[in-house]
């Protein structure tokens, strides 16, 4: 079998799924399966050796990971990695896959941060650290702590590189020995109800529920963020969050009744609502 024969079998197997990127998900597959035959190839080299034959062990392998995918698990886990904005971080099963939804809130962050000389933030509920890595790649200086509940995820967080880690229950007023003030404050909390018809079946099936679900209404972490975790930061310090698609509304109306400042909403890229910040007022 030749690689251009083993993509086409991927190829094949992938099409019942109806994926909006198959090519791109059976030369990634297949090149996970390529190194875990002992060649090193990757993604975009599979167009480069199409016809080389494959190691004899290949088949197997690649069985083994098309069957994970065709039962639904993301291609993130099956990968072990993936890139958030223009970062590529190991991810687990201990955490949420980071998504195009977020970058939304890197952007904001880093736009308002950036004036500010070597800021002082905090990711709360960061899992992989995905939020503060970014701010951090593209602010000067970036001071990032990163905080969340799950041990395992915290974990992952230090594998992507993260240095000041703590174990914080972000449903808690923060601890006493958390000192000092932060100029930044960035989460992306668990938001969903249960039962919300729009959770996709993989999310549901694969990702850290402990990561997704916010309380019988989504809104718990809201609640204890808001005003419990101001606290920790200096006046005029940004407070931003990522919220549910039809949250945005209840989230800016509770950041202001919290004593935010210029509270505003931004849209992610599909166009809803996803971001609320606001300044601590001085």
């Amino acid at each position: 079998m030749t690689y251009a024969e083993a993509l086409r079998y991927t190829l094949d197997t992938l099409s019942p799924m109806g994926l909006k990127m198959p090519g791109l998900e059976a030369r990634e597959i297949l090149a996970l399966a390529a190194r875990l035959s002992g060649e090193d190839y990757h993604a975009d080299t599979i167009a480069f050796i199409r016809e080389h034959d494959v190691p004899e062990e290949l088949p197997e392998i690649l069985d083994a990971l098309l069957e994970r995918r065709l039962r639904g698990e993301p291609l993130a886990y099956i990968l072990g990695e993936w890139e958030f904005y223009g970062i590529t971080l190991e991810v687990t099963r201990d955490v949420l896959i980071p998504r195009p939804d977020t970058e939304c809130l890197v952007q904001n962050a880093i736009a308002l941060l950036g004036p500010t000389p070597s800021p002082r933030i905090l990711d709360l509920c960061c899992g992989s650290g995905c939020i503060g890595l970014a701010i951090a790649a593209n602010c000067d200086s970036v001071q990032a702590a990163y905080g969340d509940i799950s041990e395992a995820a915290l974990a992952v967080a230090r594998s992507n590189g993260c240095e000041d880690i703590r174990q914080l229950d972000a449903l808690k007023p923060p601890p006493p020995e958390l000192l000092g003030v932060y100029d930044g404050i960035v989460c992306n909390p668990p938001y969903v109800a249960p039962g919300d018809t729009a959770l996709d079946a993989s999310v549901l099936g694969y990702e850290p529920h402990i990561a997704l679900f916010g309380g019988a209404d989504g809104l718990a972490f809201y609640r204890s963020l808001l005003p419990d975790w101001l606290s920790l930061l200096r006046p005029g310090g940004l407070f931003a969050v990522e919220v549910g698609y039809d949250q945005a509304e209840t989230v800016a109306a509770m950041a202001r009744d919290a004593g935010l400042a210029d509270v505003r909403v931004r849209k992610d890229y599909a166009g809803h609502d996803r971001v609320i910040y606001g300044t601590k007022e001085e």
